[in-house]
């Protein structure tokens, strides 16, 4: 996005003036639950009423159809946007999007990482509004690379692809131990590989459940946990301490396949965030608008 400087203009302020046909009820979710601070209050004849909430700095953007539609397929799935639609940023998109819809807010899309590192969610809001909530993901301060800019961090300097690399070396150093171990179970770090994977099952319940589950499974820790606890037990029980290794290898072998392959352990707020990066759709080049 090309940005220029802010030039010296007229316009002091922006304030977008809203018809709340149930006024208490969108005063107090945008006052009390959203935490807009009232600036100022007044009454007039005939039960007129006003009142004027900070929404922190403002701005006016403007986006062709084009563009309109793209960020509906990142954000809402190709859901379509009203003409006029808030969208605010907050520090915590998940927490502040579950407050609003418990607060009576219609959850049109739940969060999601967007390519332009933004974790967004939309909903359908008292006084008929649409509004997006945006955290941003990377420090304002620090430079914001994405895969398609020139300045982005190439080969062993860029961490996905360490970590990437890393799981590939992991996956295959396990298929040379199960075969050095037990030449004739090749093939069982493959038969049991989907069975970790059932640590996903917590995503039924919520993401924040799944994500929880899902970390706990993919890690190293219980590959080496058991490996530790082979080398324990060969001495005095050697047929157990065989199978506890080809466990070990086997989810290892599991973990490190998933980092090759780019799926990494999630963040709490949606399936496809993960600390290696967005996976699926959203890894797609859009340019932020």
């Amino acid at each position: 996005m090309t940005q220029r400087a802010t030039p010296s203009t007229g316009v002091r302020q922006l304030r977008v003036v809203v018809k709340a046909d149930d006024f208490e009820n969108a005063l107090t979710f945008y006052r009390d639950v959203l935490g807009m601070p009232e600036e100022a209050s007044f009454e007039g004849d005939g039960d007129a009423r006003i009142a004027i909430l900070a929404a922190g700095r403002a701005t006016l953007e403007l986006s062709n159809p084009a563009q309109v539609e793209l960020i509906d397929r990142v954000e809402a799935e190709g859901k379509p946007s009203e003409r006029i639609r808030i969208s605010l940023e907050v520090d915590d998109t998940a927490a502040t999007t579950d407050k609003l819809a418990a607060a009576g807010a219609e959850l049109i899309a739940a969060p999601r990482e967007t390519p332009w590192r933004s974790l967004n969610s939309r909903l359908h809001a008292p006084a008929d509004l649409q509004v997006t909530l945006f955290q941003e993901l990377d420090h304002p301060t620090e430079p914001r690379h994405d895969h398609t800019s020139p300045a982005a961090p190439q080969g062993l300097f860029n961490p996905r692809a360490t970590q990437q690399l890393e799981g590939a070396l992991i996956g295959a150093l396990a298929i040379v131990g199960t075969i050095v171990i037990a030449p004739q179970l090749w093939w069982f770090p493959l038969a049991v590989f989907l069975a970790f994977d059932l640590s996903a099952l917590g995503y039924l319940h919520s993401t924040r459940i799944g994500a929880a589950c899902y970390n706990a499974i993919h890690t190293y820790a219980w590959p080496a946990a058991l490996g530790a606890a082979a080398l324990l037990s060969n001495p005095t029980a050697p047929d157990l301490a065989q199978w506890l290794a080809l466990i070990a290898l086997a989810w290892a072998f599991h973990v490190g396949i998933d980092r090759m392959l780019g799926y990494g352990l999630k963040h709490r707020d949606h399936f496809t965030h993960t600390h290696l990066g967005p996976i699926g759709r959203s890894r797609r080049p859009i340019l932020k608008p």
